[in-house]
Formats: C-alpha cells, structure tokens, sequence
C-alpha cells in the first residue's frame, strides 16, 4: 500500500503523504457524521 502512494506521489516524503492521506480521511469521516446529525436534526 505505502508503496502504491510513493509511486503516484515519489517527489513527497512518505510523512507528509501519510498526513495528507490522515487529514484527509480524518475531514471526511467529520463530514459523514456532521451530514447525518444535520439529517436526525432537521
């Protein structure tokens, strides 16, 4: 898998492209939740 991500990204540090993948996964799971609270709400 790490390998998979340096290959479309070899010019990144594989730090930086785990924080990336990280930040990412970490905005979308806050916007899954946020939109089905917005859903139970409303």
């Amino acid at each position: 898998m790490r390998n998979c991500f340096q290959a479309l990204c070899p010019h990144k540090p594989s730090h930086l492209l785990w924080t990336e993948i990280f930040l990412y996964e970490y905005i979308y799971l806050n916007f899954q939740v946020v939109r089905k609270l917005h859903e139970v709400l409303s």
